[in-house]
């Protein structure tokens, strides 16, 4: 099959939908089909075989993550047709210019369109302050119809799909999962620990929780600093390690300066995705306190890395931790929290049970499992369009 991606994100812009797309990407050019990436220009991008940048507009702070001009006019005018009409499928990643754009060329050249809905795009709502409740009611509208145009609605948990149902999306959605190379999460040597540990200042005898995502107020983050203040308290030998980049990586700077929290809570900022998954297999525990996660791809990560997880119980994490048997799932407060990480930090027996409980379901996370799925879906769509 030759499949057309169409995001408004993609290298270097690291984040969970760019980890879908390459991780889906790599399985199915490793089963012999050909895939096509249609993503923003990147200044900063290296050039990639089947990856066509279109016109982009960088963010207003200056940072690293254009998207693309909401011109459609502009946009389609950069459209490469002859690799378009040579397509399968195009498969969307998300629902404004990209999406616009990939439902233009599958109308126009009759491709099957298929849609991933990656994220909880109505609960972004209270960036538009006063107006952020006509935005989320628009934007829950505009989900509804756009998945309403597709072929096909793919949701990486039950949760979504549920969600998508309850907007009024009628379209057939699956349920499929982005998956994970478990081989690329591991314990770290002793040697790397030190070094890691040497580097961001964290003592030996420290034992270490992490938080590994975008730093964002929909990432709830707030309930992560209070709680762990708490847990300090009880356990001083703790060190809070923060991977990630984000709108409030200075409000979280500030947090960690108002608490006095310096010498035991390092944010690192946004790390390259193989040195960011060392830090999976150097913690004793992952931490999640993210309320709106279609999926929680890190928490399947941490556990192949051997760390379990503790998540509020809402949303993706929802599917991917058994609780109490490989991971917590707890409410979204400070005392529930914090008296979950205590029990696995004070309890060495129980983390390494955790730990290989959720290594034992690994497979269940892996891309093998997971592109398997999609290239059925996809068989299945292209034949239905077919006939």
């Amino acid at each position: 099959m030759k499949i057309g991606i169409f995001t408004e994100c993609y290298t270097p812009v690291m984040n969970g939908v760019v980890v879908s797309i390459q991780s889906f990407k790599k399985a199915l050019e490793e089963k012999g089909h050909e895939v096509f990436v249609f993503a923003p220009g990147n200044k900063e991008a290296k050039d990639e075989k089947n990856v066509y940048r279109f016109p982009s507009i960088a963010d207003r702070k200056g940072r690293l993550y254009p998207f693309l001009v909401p011109s459609l006019t502009l946009e389609k005018s950069y459209l490469p047709e002859e690799v378009i009409k040579s397509l399968d499928l195009i498969h969307s990643q998300h629902m404004f210019t990209a999406g616009r754009l990939a439902r233009f060329a599958a109308k126009k050249y009759d491709k099957p369109l298929v849609y991933t809905y990656h994220t909880l795009i109505a609960e972004y709502a209270h960036y538009a302050g006063i107006l952020a409740p006509i935005t989320k009611a628009y934007l829950r509208n505009m989900s509804k119809r756009f998945c309403n145009t597709c072929d096909q609605v793919i949701t990486p948990s039950g949760v979504i799909e549920k969600i998508l149902r309850g907007y009024g999306v009628i379209a057939p959605i699956d349920v499929i999962m982005t998956g994970i190379e478990p081989e690329a999460y591991k314990r770290v040597s002793t040697q790397v620990d030190k070094q890691i540990r040497e580097k961001y200042k964290i003592p030996a005898d420290a034992k270490i929780l992490l938080y590994l995502s975008r730093i964002a107020k929909e990432k709830n983050i707030d309930l992560l600093i209070k709680s762990f203040i708490k847990i300090k308290e009880q356990y001083p030998k703790c060190h809070l390690l923060i991977v990630g980049g984000g709108p409030e990586e200075a409000w979280l700077q500030d947090q960690i300066t108002e608490y006095s929290l310096q010498d035991t809570v390092t944010a690192t900022g946004m790390l390259p995705k193989e040195e960011a998954n060392k830090m999976f297999g150097l913690a004793d525990i992952f931490t999640f306190p993210s309320h709106t996660e279609t999926q929680g791809i890190v928490i399947a990560e941490a556990m192949a890395a051997g760390t379990p997880p503790v998540a509020v119980n809402e949303m993706g994490p929802t599917e991917l931790i058994h609780d109490g048997e490989d991971g917590y799932l707890v409410k979204n407060n400070v005392a529930d929290f914090s008296e979950h990480v205590l029990k696995l930090l004070t309890d060495d027996k129980l983390r390494d049970k955790f730990a290989t409980e959720g290594l034992s379901r690994v497979e269940e996370f892996s891309n093998e499992t997971s592109v398997l799925k999609l290239i059925s879906l996809y068989e299945k769509v292209i034949e239905k369009k077919r006939s």
